[in-house]
């Protein structure tokens, strides 16, 4: 490894309720960086690869970052950015030629980029990598206690396999990196509990909002044309469980309260999973009633549909972090969560809470906001709070760069 000057970097000290805050050290010039992002195809993923390159750029690192084909953000400062970007092939892989590909072709890609670090931001890294590697897990539910339960009994056995061997490229991948980052304490505890030692190089930096959202202006007063509206933003995957929220639609309907829910997915992503047969023909039944609209929403267009909506509802029976709850709260949409660990790790007493699965609770908690203007002005407020303190983009990525500073003094 070339020698470096001392510069400013920060090291994972842990602060309040656990999360890992930085302490600062003396450090100088910029990294060079090679960044494995040829999994950001759709949901968080792309959002947390669009702010990966905006504030590399932004900051002044230097490296490549490898892309999807179809990606179409590009670095602040266009061909003079310190930041390049490179499209490749290899993006709609499973899980093993992907990665059976990456301990292959990507290693030869990585020796020869003279790089300092390796970021890899999907789950997977490689094994014995050449140089200094640094692993973001996130979007593998399946380490989760409550999927393990209520989840992977449902899913046909070429589902579960497929969810095993991901567990397992997982743990060789954090065995193999030089610290992992996890998005959340819930999602670093859940893996952890498979190999206690991956806690030992790990660190929690929680995920961002993008700054617009803060910008956003409130759109209606509640239920200001008589309707409850309501909102789910989500991609299906069997964990979601849009039904608690369809049910409780129809109960409050059914208590006089004329309520009706957006649930932001599409039809046909039902048709990946082996319940999504099942879970959209329950949908659509619940389409007939009127209460329940289905279809994607643009990401540039999450700000304005949250602003236009009430309140948003979170049934989700697992996460590893949970955009919308910050996107929801930085707009300063009400939130009414699933009670589970990482809703409360994310939204803390910014949130009301319902018992997972339960439309009863769900239609209960949201009587309670309809009943109550000081409660639902104490969410906005606490919402908005907690989302500048702790999940903002920016906060995000000067913890990562500092991560990658740390690393290479280590």
């Amino acid at each position: 490894m070339i020698p470096i000057s001392p510069r400013r970097i920060h090291r994972p000290d842990k602060g309040e309720n656990g999360v890992d805050n930085p302490r600062s050290v003396e450090y100088t010039s910029p990294m060079r960086l090679i960044v494995n992002a040829i999994s950001a195809h759709t949901g968080g993923i792309v959002t947390y690869t669009t702010n990966v390159i905006h504030y590399l750029s932004k900051f002044g690192e230097q490296g490549t970052i490898f892309l999807p084909e179809w990606f179409s953000a590009r670095p602040d400062g266009g061909e003079a950015s310190t930041i390049k970007l490179r499209s490749m092939r290899a993006t709609h892989y499973g899980a093993l030629r992907r990665f059976l590909w990456e301990q292959l072709i990507w290693r030869r890609l990585v020796e020869q980029s003279g790089a300092e670090i390796l970021f890899s931001t999907a789950n997977y890294g490689l094994l014995r990598p050449p140089i200094r590697q640094v692993l973001l897990v996130q979007g593998e539910t399946s380490f989760d206690p409550l999927y393990q339960r209520h989840i992977l009994p449902r899913l046909s056995h070429a589902e579960r396999r497929a969810f095993a061997l991901r567990r397992r490229l997982v743990l060789w991948s954090a065995r193999n990196s030089d610290l992992v980052i996890f998005p959340s304490r819930t999602s670093l505890e859940s893996v952890s509990r498979y190999d206690p030692s991956i806690a030992v190089k790990s660190t929690v930096n929680h995920l961002g909002a993008d700054d617009e959202l803060f910008k956003v202006a409130r759109a209606r007063p509640w239920r200001g044309d008589g309707t409850l509206k309501i909102i789910y933003l989500s991609i299906y995957y069997p964990h979601k469980d849009p039904h608690t929220l369809a049910r409780a639609t129809e109960l409050l309907n059914q208590k006089g309260v004329a309520a009706h829910a957006r649930i932001t997915m599409e039809p046909e992503d039902f048709a990946i999973w082996s319940t999504g047969h099942e879970d959209i023909g329950v949908l659509r039944q619940d389409q007939r009633t009127g209460y329940l609209t289905l279809g994607r929403l643009a990401h540039t267009d999450v700000g304005t549909a949250l602003a236009d909506h009430d309140v948003l509802v979170f049934p989700s029976l697992t996460e590893t972090f949970g955009f919308p709850l910050v996107e929801a709260m930085a707009v300063g949409v009400p939130v009414v969560a699933a009670d589970i660990p990482i809703h409360r790790e994310i939204c803390g007493d910014a949130a009301l809470y319902f018992e997972p699965g339960n439309p009863e609770d769900v239609c209960a908690r949201l009587l309670e906001l309809d009943a109550g203007a000081d409660l639902r002005a104490r969410c906005r407020e606490r919402g908005k709070a907690r989302v500048k303190e702790r999940f903002t983009w920016e906060r995000h990525m000067r913890a990562l760069i500092d991560c990658f500073k740390t690393v290479t003094e280590s």
